[in-house]
């Protein structure tokens, strides 16, 4: 078993643009290059999506029933509005009509109802089951061709929250999983041109049918990886590619003297930990736990390790700026109480510097 002090959240969720879209390519494909690869198992079908690398292209194929602002508030999306009964038990999403899947079929209800009942059909054996086990077959029905209801068994006060997880991104009914693998089929702004599972490289072109007036901009995407920060951000500064989906803090300074380069800042993303074995000494007393966390200057471990890009977390995963965290004050340093904790485990003669560490490994 281990503790984790969670430290900040989104470290660095950052976008570097390049002046000037698709000066790489004759294509006129916008370039973009993201992080993690992930490798063999890359799949076109958003039941399975469990990668960063998967997230890259099926967000740009698919739509969900509804999203998450940038402020982590329910956005609509295929669904243009939703409500709750009196009693909380069945919530009513009217769908967004005129939409198509790429293949010119019409979205509707009854492609809600399938992507659902798939997603917690135990034969699929989608990661999804278990965040939606809320849900059940009969609970989810198509009223009409542009209303679906959900029903629970007790309230569910933030299904529509709920529903948003990454893998609820919206297929055609009937679509079966071995073919959703390889060719996806979705309403969202770009098309499928090239995409083979044990390779990087994939291509979408633009949707010339999509729902939203005067999107997508770019005529196509070509999308692969680089797992490396430096070969990434010269490949950036050179033109060889338009758009990296994320780089370090490290990175910041020098593409921040790129007059070509444009850094957009993300809100929070991820979040960095001190963890330590409950179950070895000296970290099976709670009290030694407790101690660690209030001898942590969380903002100058911010400022030293991320720059400044990132916030203080309150020793769990839901940053202190969410609306759903517990408490929005972040725990200050206090050196004096983590002494006497430690004598009090124990401990009397432990040393707790008072002064700023000027280095920090990740993963603190």
């Amino acid at each position: 078993m281990s503790h984790s002090i969670s430290r900040s959240i989104g470290v660095l969720g950052v976008l570097a643009l390049a002046a000037g879209f698709g000066q790489a390519l004759a294509s006129d494909c916008v370039v973009v290059v993201g992080t993690d690869s992930g490798g063999p198992n890359l799949t076109m079908d958003p039941a399975f999506l469990n990668t960063d690398d998967d997230a890259y292209h099926l967000f740009a194929v698919y739509n969900r029933l509804l999203t998450l602002d940038r402020e982590m508030k329910v956005a609509p999306e295929l669904a243009e509005s939703w409500s709750v009964a009196p009693d909380g038990l069945t919530w009513t999403f009217k769908l967004r009509q005129g939409v198509k899947f790429h293949d010119g079929k019409d979205f509707g209800a009854k492609d809600v109802v399938y992507t659902f009942k798939r997603l917690i059909d135990p034969a699929t054996k989608s990661p999804a089951a278990s965040t939606l086990s809320f849900l059940k077959p009969d609970g989810i029905k198509a009223v009409d061709d542009h209303t679906v209801t959900f029903s629970t068994a007790t309230p569910i006060a933030n299904l529509p929250e709920l529903i948003t997880v990454k893998y609820s991104l919206i297929v055609p009914d009937g679509a079966k999983s071995e073919d959703l693998k390889v060719h996806g089929d979705g309403t969202g702004p770009f098309v499928q041109q090239t995409f083979t599972p044990s390779e990087t490289k994939r291509v979408l072109v633009r949707n010339p049918n999509y729902w939203r007036a005067g999107l997508p901009k770019a005529k196509c995407l070509e999308m692969s990886v680089m797992t490396e920060e430096v070969p990434r951000t010269a490949a950036l500064q050179s033109g060889a590619v338009d758009l990296i989906l994320v780089t370090s803090a490290a990175s910041v300074p020098q593409l921040k003297a790129d007059k070509n380069v444009q850094l957009l800042v993300s809100p929070p993303g991820t979040y960095y930990n001190l963890v330590t074995w409950m179950d070895q000494k000296p970290f099976d007393d709670v009290r030694v736990r407790q101690a660690m966390r209030a001898v942590v200057d969380r903002q100058a471990m911010v400022d030293t390790v991320l720059l400044g890009f990132g916030e203080p977390g309150n020793d769990n995963p839901v940053p202190p700026s969410s609306p759903a965290a517990y408490t929005h004050e972040v725990q200050k340093r206090d050196v004096a109480k983590a002494k006497a904790l430690l004598a009090e485990a124990g401990y009397p003669t432990a040393s707790t510097s008072t002064s700023t560490p000027a280095k920090a490994r990740r993963g603190w």
